[in-house]
């Protein structure tokens, strides 16, 4: 249903910010979208995506456990072996307050975190005499398109 659905809500609001006629408006649909399409993939799973399948994600999740836990940036879930990118680690540990259990419930939110961050960066990115705001959302628009579209 939800799927019917997008086609018709994405040419509602088009019309919408024809009557609108506001760059802001326009970029609130592009994050809408964004938000749509997470609610609609990654929501009905209620876990991390791909940590059942993927030896990469759980292993991810594990580094940020061990600085959650209150661990220096620096060091893994294995013995001996220094993480070779602390920061991520470090970011989402402060985001989860610590708390390695905040970060099982954070942890599925930071695909939508950062397709959001994304389509803002290039908003706010291109701010400048040489962009109209108009372009500025289309470029984040389309380009969270391409971002997203498989390319095998």
């Amino acid at each position: 249903m939800a799927r019917q659905l997008f086609p018709l809500l994405g040419l509602a609001w088009l019309l919408v910010s024809l009557r609108v006629k506001r760059p802001a408006f326009l970029l609130l649909g592009v994050l809408a979208a964004i938000t749509w399409t997470f609610g609609v993939t990654h929501w009905p799973m209620r876990s991390v995506y791909g940590l059942l399948t993927s030896n990469d994600r759980v292993g991810n999740l594990a580094l940020v456990q061990v600085v959650a836990a209150g661990n220096s940036p620096l060091r893994t879930a294995q013995a001996g072996q220094l993480h070779f990118e602390p920061f991520w680690g470090l970011l989402v540990a402060c985001a989860s307050g610590f708390d390695p259990e905040r970060v099982l419930g954070l942890y599925p939110f930071l695909p939508l975190l950062m397709c959001l961050g994304f389509a803002l960066s290039l908003y706010f990115a291109l701010r400048g005499p040489e962009w109209s705001p108009w372009e500025r959302v289309l470029i984040a628009a389309f380009a969270t398109l391409l971002s997203s579209a498989p390319l095998e």
